[in-house]
C-alpha cells in the first residue's frame, strides 16, 4: 500500500471515496469523509488502546486534514515510536474510508543529555539520564536523571501513568534528592548558603476536556538547610543569621496539598510568536499532612504572545503570596537574570526573603538570523522590567517598584537551546549596567 505525506492525504481521501463527477467533488473541502475502520500496524509491543488515546478521532466521526496532522504529531510527540505514517483506502460506501497507522517501535531505553533552566536554580544540565518512554507497551514512562546545575545538584527520579483505572487522569510521581545554593545578602555582601531537601511528589491531572487544565496531589518533603553561610569575596563564615533564618534551621519535614490551573495556547514552546500561557497555583502546608510546618502559598504566573510580522511582543504579570510563617527557602525572591534584571541575583531580596512578589515585563523580540523567520537561530531584543517584594511588617503598596531596561540577543545553541545575554540597565542607575547570562527565554 503506497503512504502519502500528510498534507495530501485529504485530497487522496476524497478522491478515493468519492466520485469526480460528484458536487462533492468541486467543493472539495466541502466534502465530509467518515472513519469507517482503523488499522494500526508495526506495533509489535504497543497496545493498541494506547494509539487510540492519542488519537482524536474514531469510527464513524468526520474525519479532517487538521485532525490527522494533528494527531500525527501528537503521536510523535509521544516517542513511543521513531516514525508515523498515515495511509488509507476505500471504505464500504462511498465517503467512507479506512484509515491505516503505520509505526515504527522505539525498543530500547533512550540515553539523553539534556539542559535547561528554572527560575529558581538557575541553569543545569543533565549529563546522564535515561528514559523509558513506553514501559511494557502500556505507555507508562520511567526516566532517572543526574542533575549538575548553576546552584543546584542531585538526581531525580519520575513514573507517569496515564489514565490510571482507565479514568481521563494521568498519575505522575516524582522523588528526587536535590542540594541547592540559596544567596543572601548581608549589608551588601554576598552569601551562600546550602539547602538539602529530599521529596516525593503525587500528581493526578486530567486528559481530556476541562480537566486536562487542572492537577493536584500531594507532596512530603524533608529540608535541612546548613548552619552557616560562606561570603562569596573573602571565603569566611557566617553563623550568626536574622531571627526569619534562625527559627528555620535544622531538618524541617512538610507534607502539602497543591492545586494547580494551567492553560497553554502558544503555538511554540521554546519561541512562542502567539498565544497564552498561564498558571495559578495554591499549596497549603499542615501537620495533618504529615511533618510539622504549616503555610499558604499562592502564585499567578501569566505570559502573553503577539507576533508583528516577524517579531514578537511578550508580556509577562507575576503576582505571589505566602504567610508568614513559610519557611524562607520557600519564600520569594527578586533580581537577576531569571527575575527582574539590571540587579545581582537576588541582591533585592530581604534577609529571610519575602512573603509578597510582584514581578512585570515587556520584551520585544526580533529575529536577526535563520533560514525561517518562524524558527530563528539569532534574535534580538529589548526590554523592560518592574519588580517589587514585601515582608510581613510592611503594607504591599508601599514597597519600592525598582525598574530596569535593556537589550540583549539569543543564540540558539544545540542541545542546550537558546543562549541569553541581556545588557539590563537599572532606571535609577542607568550608568549602572549589568550582564546576565542565561539559558533560555526570561519568560
Amino acid at each position: 500500500m503506497q503512504v502519502f505525506t500528510r498534507k495530501k492525504i485529504f485530497h487522496l481521501l476524497v478522491f478515493l471515496s468519492i466520485p469526480v463527477t460528484s458536487p462533492v467533488w468541486a467543493q472539495e473541502q466541502g466534502g465530509q469523509l467518515v472513519v469507517e475502520r482503523i488499522e494500526i500496524q508495526g506495533a509489535r509491543k504497543t497496545k493498541p488502546h494506547v494509539i487510540h488515546r492519542y488519537l482524536s478521532f474514531r469510527e464513524g466521526d468526520v474525519l479532517t486534514p487538521e485532525i490527522i496532522e494533528r494527531d500525527s504529531q501528537r503521536l510523535l510527540a509521544t516517542n513511543f515510536f521513531k516514525s508515523v505514517d498515515f495511509s488509507a483506502e476505500p471504505g464500504s460506501a462511498k465517503g467512507r474510508v479506512v484509515v491505516n497507522i503505520e509505526v515504527q517501535e522505539r525498543r530500547l531505553p533512550t540515553l539523553e543529555f539534556a539542559g535547561g533552566y528554572s527560575e529558581l536554580d538557575g541553569w543545569y544540565v543533565s549529563p546522564i539520564g535515561v528514559r523509558y518512554d513506553n514501559l511494557f507497551g502500556t505507555g507508562h514512562f520511567l526516566g532517572l536523571r543526574v542533575i549538575i546545575g548553576d546552584r543546584v545538584g542531585g538526581f531525580n527520579f519520575r513514573f507517569r501513568q496515564p489514565n490510571i483505572f482507565n479514568s481521563n487522569l494521568n498519575f505522575q510521581l516524582d522523588w528526587e534528592a536535590l542540594g541547592r545554593d540559596l544567596i543572601h545578602y548581608f549589608n551588601d555582601r554576598e552569601a551562600i548558603q546550602k539547602v538539602g531537601t529530599g521529596s516525593l511528589r503525587l500528581a493526578l491531572r486530567g486528559s481530556r476536556g476541562w480537566g486536562k487544565y487542572l492537577s493536584g496531589g500531594l507532596q512530603f518533603s524533608a529540608t535541612e538547610p546548613d548552619s552557616f553561610a560562606k561570603f562569596t569575596q573573602n571565603d569566611s563564615t557566617l553563623r550568626s543569621f536574622p531571627a526569619a533564618i534562625t527559627q528555620n534551621l535544622g531538618k524541617k519535614k512538610a507534607g502539602i496539598f497543591w492545586l494547580r490551573l494551567q492553560a497553554d495556547t502558544r503555538d511554540d514552546a521554546f519561541f512562542p510568536r502567539r498565544g497564552l500561557w498561564g498558571a495559578l497555583s495554591i499549596e497549603v502546608a499542615d501537620p495533618k499532612f504529615g511533618g510539622t510546618t504549616r503555610f499558604t502559598r499562592k502564585v499567578f504566573d501569566g505570559r502573553f504572545y503577539q507576533n508583528i510580522r516577524s517579531s514578537v511582543l511578550a508580556l509577562r504579570l507575576k503576582a505571589a503570596a505566602t504567610t508568614e510563617s513559610t519557611p524562607y527557602y520557600e519564600r520569594f525572591y527578586l533580581g537577576g537574570a531569571y527575575s527582574l534584571r539590571g540587579f545581582a541575583d537576588r541582591s533585592l531580596t530581604p534577609a529571610g526573603y519575602g512573603t509578597r512578589l510582584f514581578l512585570g515585563s515587556v520584551e520585544w523580540r526580533v529575529p536577526i538570523a535563520g533560514r525561517d523567520p518562524q524558527k530563528p537561530s539569532l534574535v534580538g531584543a529589548v526590554f523592560f522590567d518592574a519588580g517589587s517584594i514585601g515582608t510581613p511588617p510592611t503594607k504591599f503598596a508601599a514597597d519600592e517598584i525598582l525598574t530596569a531596561f535593556g537589550f540583549g540577543v539569543r543564540i540558539k545553541v544545540p542541545v542546550v537551546g537558546w543562549l541569553r545575554l541581556d545588557f539590563a540597565y537599572p532606571e535609577k542607575r542607568p550608568d549602572d549596567f549589568r550582564f546576565h547570562l542565561g539559558i533560555g527565554q526570561p519568560f
